[in-house]
């Protein structure tokens, strides 16, 4: 049945025929990419662009590619969070390509080119690209540096990849699962009989432990698809940050940082740091304080990362007091151009309450900013401000509050100001723009 269709030379047969049967991910046609708001950015070059550089630059007119588009949920975010950007996407598999199609045409995207092609053959677009964005390919492709090395040829000397890899730590009990089932003759029989057989292997185990161990919790698996993708998925490989530091390099390119760095942080793990621990990790670099957390908390499975050209690589800029003072503060435009968001920090900001938030999957936890910072911010919704207009900003609030309304006083404001001010933008939910 499969004999007209191309032929695989980035991945795996296997993984072909399953994506070209069932296109992933199985998202219905009309969700939204507002329900995924907070994953909006890692699609973003903008944000990419701004973590490198500190500048922040506009996707108007930049020419961006979703590699492996798959079903065309990430293309969909791609075009959500970078508008008048034009827009090329690919995947290997022609029924992915045709719902990708299916998908944008949906939401209104009728200029977004989709090719059906391999991504070792991207030259032939003879293109090169702003940003490129590849989501959950890469662990499934043969010689994944080839691939980076492919990628590397049609960025441009200021652009950006962004893309991901399976964590073999927090995804080893997947890997020990997929050989079971391969050792079990599972992988040589239709899917959905094999798909049943191990929904029936999984739920016999007698131990709920065991069970937990697996990563067996029959309300994630609802879809066939979803455990197609896990537990029956064929040359499905995980990777360890000294490996993929060591896969950018070799293909070239320069390892930005992880898109989600802030949750890679070894320090969170410590209630009261160890002074041993403490004198150590200032002698690591920082690739092996990023493996000394995967080691302590495989909590993600997906390392997520920026890599650019080295050659243009922008010197490492740490802001100054005086970039403070000058600059103008904005939230990241992916956030303040959002009705929804702006809707959501109005109406906290009026209830007096706590605003939480983070990007999706980070494992560390919501950022919480507490009521008075979220009025205090909430006039860069309109306008980006300087840090003084917004520090006055905040003593007139204190200021004209009674004691009762629980606000701090004046001094104890701007301190306050300047630690969730600096915390946002490190976090990527607040642009600095410096003259």
């Amino acid at each position: 049945m499969l004999s007209f269709l191309p032929s695989v030379r980035s991945g795996s047969q296997n993984s072909f025929e399953l994506y070209e049967e069932l296109p992933y991910p199985n998202l219905p046609l009309s969700t939204p990419p507002t329900t995924a708001v907070n994953s909006l950015f890692k699609m973003n070059y903008t944000t990419a662009h701004y973590y490198r550089t500190h500048q922040i630059n506009s996707p108007e007119g930049k020419v961006l590619l979703n590699a492996g588009c798959g079903s065309g949920w990430q293309t969909l975010l791609m075009a959500a969070s970078n508008p008048g950007a034009k827009i090329f996407a690919f995947d290997l598999s022609p029924n992915s390509v045709k719902v990708a199609e299916q998908r944008l045409r949906y939401h209104g995207y009728y200029d977004i080119e989709i090719f059906q092609l391999d991504l070792l053959d991207l030259g032939s677009l003879d293109i090169q690209f702003d940003f490129i964005g590849i989501s959950d390919v890469m662990s499934l492709i043969s010689e994944p540096v080839e691939a980076l090395i492919a990628m590397r040829k049609v960025l441009k000397p200021e652009g950006v990849i962004r893309a991901n890899f399976h964590n073999i730590y927090q995804r080893q009990h997947m890997y020990r699962m997929q050989q079971v089932f391969q050792k079990l003759g599972q992988t040589q029989i239709p899917r959905p009989q094999a798909v049943e057989n191990i929904r029936h292997f999984l739920e016999a185990l007698h131990s709920p432990q065991t069970k937990a161990a697996l990563g067996w919790d029959p309300n994630n698996y609802k879809e066939d698809i979803d455990v197609l993708n896990n537990y029956l998925l064929v040359n499905d490989r995980g990777y360890r940050i000294p490996d993929i530091v060591q896969m950018v390099e070799a293909a070239g390119l320069n390892f930005v940082n992880l898109v989600d760095y802030r949750s890679w942080d070894p320090v969170t793990q410590f209630q009261s740091m160890p002074e041993f621990v403490q004198k150590a990790l200032t002698t690591l670099s920082y690739e092996q304080r990023l493996h000394l957390f995967e080691l302590i908390s495989p909590t993600h499975r997906l390392i997520d990362l920026w890599a650019d050209h080295p050659s243009n690589r922008p010197a490492d800029r740490i802001w100054q007091e005086k970039d403070w003072q000058q600059g103008k503060l904005q939230f990241n435009p992916i956030l303040s151009e959002r009705p929804d968001f702006r809707n959501n920090w109005q109406q906290v900001a009026q209830a007096n309450s706590d605003f939480g938030m983070n990007w999706a999957n980070s494992p560390q936890g919501r950022l919480t900013i507490a009521a008075p910072m979220v009025k205090t911010l909430a006039p860069l919704l309109e306008q980006p401000m300087t840090l003084h207009d917004l520090l006055e900003h905040a003593k007139q609030l204190a200021s004209s509050s009674p004691p009762a309304a629980g606000l701090p006083s004046p001094s104890q404001m701007a301190e306050d100001v300047w630690a969730t001010v600096g915390d946002l933008e490190q976090s990527l939910f607040l642009f600095l723009s410096v003259p």
